[in-house]
């Protein structure tokens, strides 16, 4: 597994450079300017597809073919991308909930059970992409998985674009900005849901990835 995950770091320092760059951009405009709601989601919605960017990658050089020669079971090949998934999503996540205490402490409004109340929406928001679209690239591969890859990331942008957008009747802040700030018991349940739905894909990818002919 260790040896999975490595490949996978050492394709997406390669690959997927501009996802960083974009997540380098976004975190920089969040610490000089105000922490708007997309400016936050954003990086981590972005990180959470880099596994099935990847995933793609490994289709179009064969390895999905030459792995079937390594010690190493298929489930184990699932698993490494969700393993890489969390792996990146997690610190990009604590950085956002971190970016979001700076823009907190600016206006003298910290307050750290914000702070974690947001992250588990962060947490559902980053996860909900991979969990979405790598079961449907593990069933049919990355060529006929590529509409669901495509269609998961214009809804999620199109959310955050339209939450951003529409204004509480108090006109203070936009409805993006109040969602990621449930209650506490709300935002536990979100947390919870976020992980129960990885895990379900999880297992769902290994079963289609098991019966599926290479």
């Amino acid at each position: 597994m260790k040896g999975l995950l490595l490949k996978d770091f050492y394709m997406a320092e390669k690959y997927c450079r501009a996802f960083f760059l974009i997540v380098v951009v976004f975190f920089g405009i969040s610490l000089l300017g105000s922490a708007s709601f997309f400016l936050l989601v954003y990086p981590c919605i972005l990180m959470g597809l880099i596994p099935s960017s990847l995933l793609s990658y490994d289709e179009r050089e064969k390895w999905d073919v030459y792995s079937g020669t390594l010690p190493c079971t298929r489930a184990q090949l699932v698993s490494g991308k969700y393993l890489t998934g969390l792996l990146g999503e997690l610190p990009v996540i604590l950085l956002t909930v971190a970016l979001y205490g700076v823009s907190q402490a600016r206006t003298g409004a910290f307050d750290p059970a914000v702070l974690a109340r947001m992250a588990g929406v962060m947490l559902l928001l980053g996860l909900i992409g991979p969990a979405t679209t790598l079961p449907f690239l593990f069933r049919f591969g990355s060529e006929k998985g590529r509409i669901a890859y495509f269609a998961v990331i214009v809804f999620l942008c199109a959310a955050c674009g339209a939450l951003n957008s529409i204004p509480l009747s108090t006109g203070e802040n936009d409805l993006g900005s109040w969602l990621m700030l449930p209650s506490a018991g709300a935002s536990l349940a979100v947390a919870a849901a976020a992980v129960l739905l990885y895990a379900l894909s999880w297992r769902l990818s290994i079963a289609f990835y098991e019966k599926r002919e290479l």
